[in-house]
């Protein structure tokens, strides 16, 4: 069973890929706690997966909510493992997420990071397609060695991405993030045709239509930019910030 969650697609795509190779089925995070579905049957000797991206050097808060909410049916202790996508380093997220693990008496046997497409266009202009295409494959590739770890039970920080003083990186950076995710910059331009698809996806629901225009409902929200990346007229926008930033959606979800 691998558990993920994705705003533009590229935990998703790690999480396909994944099950492709090792089996299982493959839950998306989002859609289980909006539909309260947080408790898990597991079978003997399966393995459990967990698959998201690194925000600030840190981890979304959205799996502070499902991991205190999860419970697994079971009578064994499983192996546990954890890929992180990131954009280039992926600091001390990976332990952020081992002592969150820790904290709700859940035991990680390893974690990874894999480098995917950078979708942060708040500050980065958005990938060319040439890019993508390249960062995918070499994506592909780490993907395909992170099975062969977890089919031979690798254990530990198998993390090739954290960065010079990663520990450091997400000290400094991740509260940022945490006291940060304001929605007040978010605005739905006169290109909005009313679709409500930014609503269907907020994974924490601070998204409402009124008249058919999308406004924000919640004062922070997890940040995973799915609303601008994946709204078919790019009629949403934070600021001026994204406005010359391109959109970016994984081509394969």
């Amino acid at each position: 069973m691998i558990f993920y969650f994705s705003g533009t697609g590229n935990s998703a795509y790690a999480a396909q890929r994944l099950a492709k190779k090792l089996g299982g089925q493959t839950v998306d995070i989002s859609d289980a706690l909006r539909e309260g579905k947080t408790t898990y049957v597991l079978e003997p000797g399966e393995t459990v997966g967990f698959v998201m991206p690194v925000y600030f050097f840190g981890i979304p808060v959205i799996l502070h909510a499902f991991l205190y909410a999860l419970q697994f049916v079971t009578k064994e202790q499983h192996y546990t493992y954890l890929v992180l996508t990131c954009g280039g380093k992926s600091g001390a997220a990976g332990d952020l997420f081992d002592g969150l693990m820790r904290d709700n008496a859940y035991a990680l046997s390893a974690y990874y990071s894999v480098v995917m497409p950078d979708n942060y266009i708040v500050w980065y202009k958005a990938p060319t397609e040439t890019k993508i295409r390249e960062c995918l494959r070499a994506a592909d590739q780490e993907l395909d060695k992170i099975c062969e770890d977890i089919c031979i039970r690798m254990t530990g920080n198998c993390d090739r991405h954290r960065g010079p003083l990663p520990g450091i990186m997400t000290k400094v950076a991740y509260p940022i993030y945490k006291r940060g995710r304001k929605t007040a910059k978010f605005l739905a331009t006169e290109a909005c045709v009313g679709c409500g698809l930014c609503e269907r996806l907020c994974p924490c629901e601070a998204i409402k239509l009124e008249n058919r225009r999308p406004i924000w409902v919640e004062d922070q929200c997890v940040f995973c930019l799915s609303c601008i990346n994946r709204c078919p007229q790019q009629a949403i926008q934070y600021g001026r910030h994204t406005v010359a930033h391109g959109r970016y959606q994984n081509p394969e979800v």
